[in-house]
């Protein structure tokens, strides 16, 4: 008797052990999102610049993302046409653009809608574009 109750014992240990759900590392989470973000050609929905709509700024506006790079078409004044990013240190929701610009994202759980938030500190690019880049940006971006 006291080995069946043993044996019962063992293989709920066992059940409860193979149920489990594997934890994820922040590494693991951070590829995940990048491959998630990487798999296709992003559109603009809609764009604001401290609150004001400017969508039709950027109606031909495409952001393809790669393994820590970007391009960009009609990227406007908000965008370079190519660039690199990377995670912000151990965050899973804020990525870090070329020239330093920390990215806040969110990224629809089936990988249909990605909202970016960004600011701008200064009025120079390195291309030289000056005319009214300094802001707050808000991208919503669909596949």
């Amino acid at each position: 008797m006291k080995t069946i109750i043993y044996i019962k014992c063992v293989l709920v240990i066992l059940l409860i052990n193979a149920c489990r759900s594997h934890d994820l590392t922040t590494a693991d989470i951070q590829q995940q999102t990048s491959n998630k973000l990487q798999a296709g050609v992003w559109k603009v929905k809609t764009a604001l610049k401290d609150g004001v709509d400017i969508t039709t700024d950027y109606l031909n506006f495409t952001l393809t993302i790669g393994a820590n790079s970007y391009s960009t078409t009609n990227g406007g004044l908000a965008w370079a046409a190519s660039g690199t990013w990377t995670f912000q240190g151990q965050s899973t929701t804020v990525v870090v653009r070329d020239g330093g610009i920390p990215v806040d994202f969110v990224l629809s759980n089936d990988a249909s809608s990605l909202k970016l938030n960004f600011t701008i500190e200064t009025s120079t690019y390195t291309n030289g574009r000056v005319n009214g880049l300094k802001g707050v940006y808000e991208f919503d971006l669909i596949q």
